[in-house]
């Protein structure tokens, strides 16, 4: 363990412009022929994280000495070298390319497996009309090496790409980027809070190649709220034609609320009638509220195989459409459709069928449509408590929901506070009289620690 002592020594901003994609950082960390770094193994991860007590400041927006902005605090790229089991945790961190960056396409060989980055609070400021500007980017590799394990928890994550909170100044930048070249899986997005973010989406899960995949994605219990886009892009890809990379994906116990103006909530997809990868994508107990627009809550867009839509409350606003639009029928066998979907239990509020004929799918058999989800306090947006979606004693959610037991091991079956899903579980992503503001518990981290979250809000990681 390397700890990061507070008000110790000369600040220090200059670094070594280094030859990866993002001209390096605070810590550099990269591969070739002469690799400097070390791996950890499972059980002892290579941790660098702030001494306990202390408030460690990383500054990534000094410059180098030269032309170059520095970019990032953390670049880890791997040019023929494998980087494994490296933890940052318990940081405040403050870039201009980006916060922690983890990899870079064009390298060959190599790898990246075991990275966390937990507990840290990140963002970045606006110095230059160039620079990137999100807080996590994670690549794979051209050569297909990949990577993989890669574990995002806890961290506070906020006002990317902005000197004052609410700027906009046309960028568009997400304060997670998983941005394929490569093959990438088991991917963990947990217990996040991605707020006030006025330059862009919340988070964006998307490829770059043709070949790309990722398999066993996993984004849950996380709290995206005040975006200047979607709160959640999940999957998809560019190219021509645009392509889905995503595999298997599960998203659960999230709250997703107020998108920017005229964006969806959530889109799970890429572009309609392009996907290259049939995905399986499982979707159960999250809220999504508050789309502002004529978009859909929930703009589904890209072929599939599997689709399980369950347990999700679903609130837009008056004039908002059809929860999904472009893959209406599953029995089409037009490109770009679904092959299997399952729509049950779900809760829509405040939208609007007019735009399909003033009905649900054929696929989706919820009962609860029209019906006030009766959260504690109306959601507010800028406020940024979730808290607000706590339900009523007398909200229709409760007790409503199916059955999801029997989910993979690494599904974790609790809602959004922790308290675990029974088997007649009630809609949305917190349960009925959950509380988030006192108790403890751990989540285990596949062979490498435990975060212990208590009601004080610490992370201890070990």
């Amino acid at each position: 363990v390397c700890y990061l002592i507070a008000n110790a020594g000369t600040d220090y901003h200059d670094h070594d412009n280094g030859t990866g994609f993002h001209y390096g950082g605070l810590f550099t960390f990269g591969g070739g022929g002469s690799p400097n770094h070390n791996v950890g193994t499972e059980g002892n991860s290579i941790t660098v994280k702030a001494y306990p007590g202390d408030n460690v400041q990383m500054d990534g927006t000094g410059t180098d000495g030269g032309s170059s902005t520095l970019k990032s605090v953390v670049q880890m790229y791997y040019a023929g070298s494998q980087l494994s089991y490296w933890t940052f945790s318990n940081m405040s961190m403050n870039g201009s390319w980006a916060c922690v960056a983890l990899g870079a396409n064009g390298y060959t060989g190599g790898g990246l497996s075991n990275i966390r980055v937990v507990g840290n609070d990140l963002t970045t400021e606006l110095t230059t009309t160039q620079q990137w500007g999100n807080a996590i980017v994670a690549y794979g590799m051209a050569s297909g090496a990949g990577a993989n394990d890669l574990h995002i928890l806890a961290n506070y994550v906020h006002d990317i790409c902005a000197d004052t909170r609410g700027q906009d100044t046309g960028r568009r930048v997400y304060p997670i980027y998983i941005g394929g070249y490569g093959d990438l899986s088991d991917i963990y997005i947990r217990y996040n809070e991605f707020g006030w973010l006025s330059q862009g989406r919340g988070v964006q899960i998307y490829g770059h190649d043709d070949e790309d995949t990722i398999t066993n994605c996993h984004y849950s219990h996380n709290y995206t709220h005040d975006a200047a886009r979607q709160g959640l892009l999940f999957g998809g890809g560019d190219g021509s034609p645009a392509y889905q990379f995503l595999i298997t994906g599960y998203v659960y116990s999230n709250i997703i609320s107020f998108p920017g103006s005229g964006d969806s909530v959530a889109v799970p997809g890429g572009s309609s009638g392009n996907g290259r990868h049939d995905w399986d994508c499982y979707v159960f107990n999250n809220t999504f509220y508050g789309a502002n627009s004529t978009n859909p809550p929930l703009n589904i867009t890209a072929s599939g195989d599997i689709l399980r839509f369950r347990n999700n409350i679903i609130v837009g606003s008056s004039g908002s459409v059809a929860a999904n639009t472009y893959h209406p029928d599953p029995t089409s066998t037009a490109e770009g459709d679904i092959d299997d979907y399952v729509g049950s239990n779900n809760l829509f509020y405040n939208v609007s069928y007019s735009a399909h004929g003033g009905a649900y799918f054929g696929w989706e058999t919820s009962t609860l449509d029209g019906d006030d989800p009766k959260f504690t306090t109306t959601p507010s947006a800028s406020d940024g408590d979730y808290e607000d979606f706590e339900l009523q004693s007398d909200s229709p959610c409760i007790n409503a929901g199916y059955d999801i037991s029997g989910m993979p091991s690494d599904f974790i079956e609790t809602d959004f506070y922790g308290t675990a899903l029974d088997t007649t579980p009630d809609i949305g992503a917190i349960q009925y009289g959950s509380d988030g503001g006192g108790g403890s518990g751990s989540i285990n981290c596949t062979g490498s620690g435990t975060i212990n979250l208590s009601g004080s809000g610490s992370i201890i990681f070990q």
